[in-house]
């Protein structure tokens, strides 16, 4: 078996290839099954827990997975060798059991020599991000020992390549990850939340913001994917706003700042607040948040974060809530049913536990509470 300089380059790349494209992983063990003229190439991690395999392979059929995870992994001497062997240590099927004990076992007649994997080569490809990271060559049983010292030199060579791969992917599934909740917590903002890239373009909104832009009263999406006021004047003011946050002077820093927006049929503006993310690739840019604050939105009062943090019953939180909605005790007592002397009460003893002592305090108080965030509805 001889594998030239030029097709090794190849499988180098496509294995750093694959871990930028999981779906790369068949192709790429594919080849390296031919490179090893082996049956078949796995690359297998293992579930810490339920020890079962999460399989990329090559000349694998899955119900031939499934059987091992439920049944035939228990008895597999490759598992037990590999997982108490150190980390880049090659094993070949010959060091991991005898022949003869091999042929006799309930793991070999049942399920490794109808699935043509009685030898091969194994190895160890932990890394920081993972737990038992295997890679498993295997190859039908034969006469002669498979694990040769030209596949076992050729192994070595792809295994720090493989390493690296994993990692890769294992960081990328990372950040995918942590992408995905900073867009879930963006979407917990009831304010119109807009992310622009270092070239002005909109990257990201909101379903907040997408509402102000699709009704294009405001704000809208112009060419090239940049965010843009509906009114010229405005546009202007706009335009100079996410200019200074995503390009700073050659002294300083981006610096951002606030703008109202009127519309021809609201008598309040959307408020406006551009705020610079920091440099980008040392180039002087910086992408930018835009922050939009409707003013005539209606307030979500905390009353569960109210209720919690200052011990309040629940007529007592309706009491404080209703409060904030009505024009005086009586239209409270109205709206909530109940006599205008028990609003009263109430409301004493929601001024005791929240260290407030007006009604002008108690509203000021839960709108601070609000913090912007889609409030969880009312429970018991």
């Amino acid at each position: 078996m001889t594998v030239a300089l030029g097709q090794f380059s190849e499988l180098v790349s496509n294995i750093h290839e694959a871990a930028l494209d999981e779906v790369r992983w068949d192709f790429t063990l594919r080849r390296i099954a031919g490179a090893f003229d082996a049956f078949g190439v796995a690359l297998l991690v293992v579930d810490p827990k339920s020890r079962e395999m999460k399989v990329a392979s090559s000349g694998t059929d899955p119900a031939t997975v499934q059987t091992y995870n439920a049944y035939y992994g228990r008895m597999d001497p490759v598992a037990a060798a590999i997982r108490h062997s150190p980390v880049g240590a090659i094993l070949t099927g010959d060091q991991i059991t005898s022949r003869s004990e091999l042929l006799r076992s309930e793991f070999f007649v049942d399920w490794a020599l109808p699935n043509e994997v009685g030898d091969g080569l194994f190895a160890k490809l932990n890394t920081d991000a993972m737990v038992d990271a295997w890679l498993c060559i295997a190859a039908p049983l034969r006469s002669a020992s498979y694990g040769t010292r030209e596949r076992q030199d050729l192994m070595r060579l792809l295994m720090p390549h493989l390493r690296q791969a994993l990692r890769t992917q294992a960081l990328l599934g990372q950040h995918t990850t942590i992408g995905r909740d900073i867009f879930d917590a963006w979407e917990a903002v009831r304010h119109g939340v807009i992310f622009v890239s270092a070239e002005g373009r909109v990257i990201h909104a909101n379903s907040a913001a997408l509402d102000h832009i699709r009704k294009g009263v405001d704000l809208k999406v112009g060419v090239g994917g940049c965010l843009q006021a509906a009114r010229p004047a405005d546009d202007a003011a706009l335009q100079k706003l996410i200019g200074i946050s995503i390009r700073a002077p050659a002294d300083g820093t981006p610096s951002g700042g606030s703008y109202a927006l009127h519309s021809s049929n609201t008598h309040h503006p959307l408020l406006v607040q551009v705020v610079p993310l920091g440099r980008s690739n040392g180039d002087g840019k910086s992408s930018a948040l835009v922050l939009l604050v409707n003013p005539q939105a209606p307030a979500e009062f905390p009353s569960s974060v109210l209720r919690q943090t200052y011990r309040l019953t629940r007529a007592e939180t309706d009491v404080a809530l209703a409060v904030a909605r009505c024009p005086g005790l009586q239209a409270v007592a109205d709206e909530l049913s109940v006599s205008l002397p028990t609003v009263r009460v109430h409301l004493q003893r929601v001024f005791e536990k929240t260290g407030t002592n007006r009604q002008a305090d108690l509203v000021r108080l839960m709108m601070m509470l609000d913090g912007g965030l889609h409030q969880p509805a009312h429970r018991v």
